[in-house]
């Protein structure tokens, strides 16, 4: 494997196994666009001998010292196992279609992050946890990679305003959810998402939007998809604050359970993203 890898990186890259099956590539000089398709150039090198899952983190953007580099890499590594061990039997044209449309939101909302992905990635996440099926979680997938598509409708003076929103301004932006619901509601064949989508940001406590559900009246699947979408924000860069760290973030989360956030859906993503120091069972693992 290192060998496979040594042959596609530049002389002053470095590669080193960090225990199991589990490598980190040092790659100076380069930023988030040219790491991600580094990691799919290594992605692609090692289809032919084990699937590989790659995260990667960038300095200083991620981090300004190892751990809080390995932390974001870490993320990004384990939203990517979570993607490849989607629904085997879920429409690819499907997903394809709605990826390239929630890519489309995303470059409006925060250039090459791939907000919805992320998303998707940490949603399917939790729903293991809680015990979801296979079908389900191939909906849910769906539905987080589509939870944006409402803000197609929002200005970008105010969805990328650096500043605090102005209460008119705020109605604007809770207006997505409904604006996104209805659009899914057009397409045969997703009825079944699109009240996941319209109460995605109701909180348990019910101060929420756009019905002000409370606890259990808002839907499972929109519980996850506020607590993957709160968590990916965090620790994301916004045009109104720098990102946070990958354990603040979770300290957050776990500090609203039970009031914004369901207190089970933080449970899971803090135990899964916890494990992430595991060893890879199935597929080679690699940081970039």
């Amino acid at each position: 494997m290192v060998k496979r890898l040594g042959g596609i990186l530049r002389p002053a890259d470095a590669i080193g196994r960090l225990g199991g099956d589990e490598f980190a590539v040092v790659l100076p000089g380069i930023g988030g666009p040219e790491a991600q398709l580094a990691a799919e150039r290594m992605r692609s090198t090692l289809a032919d001998l084990a699937p590989a899952s790659i995260g990667h983190s960038c300095f200083p953007a991620d981090g300004v010292n190892a751990a809080e580099l390995s932390k974001h890499a870490d993320v990004r590594l384990y939203s990517a196992k979570a993607d490849q061990q989607r629904d085997p039997a879920g429409d690819t044209l499907e997903l394809s279609w709605a990826a390239a449309l929630a890519d489309a939101v995303d470059r409006r909302m925060n250039g090459t992050h791939q907000h919805s992905r992320e998303v998707a990635g940490y949603a399917v996440t939790i729903a293991r946890g809680l015990g979801w099926d296979e079908h389900r979680l191939g909906l849910l997938r769906l539905a987080a990679t589509l939870h944006d598509v409402g803000k197609v409708s929002i200005p970008d003076r105010i969805l990328n305003k650096p500043g605090a929103l102005s209460p008119a301004e705020y109605e604007e932006i809770k207006r997505h959810t409904v604006v996104g619901a209805e659009m899914l509601a057009r397409i045969d064949g997703l009825e079944d998402i699109v009240p996941w989508v319209r109460h995605s940001h109701e909180h348990v406590d019910g101060s929420g939007y756009p019905a002000g559900l409370l606890g259990d009246a808002i839907p499972e699947p929109s519980r996850i998809l506020l607590v993957a979408d709160a968590f990916d924000a965090m620790i994301s860069d916004r045009p109104y604050r720098r990102a946070l760290s990958v354990d603040a973030a979770l300290a957050e989360l776990q500090r609203q359970a039970g009031a914004q956030f369901d207190a089970a859906c933080v449970e899971k993503l803090v135990l899964a993203l916890g494990a992430q120091s595991a060893p890879a069972d199935q597929d080679h693992a690699v940081r970039a």
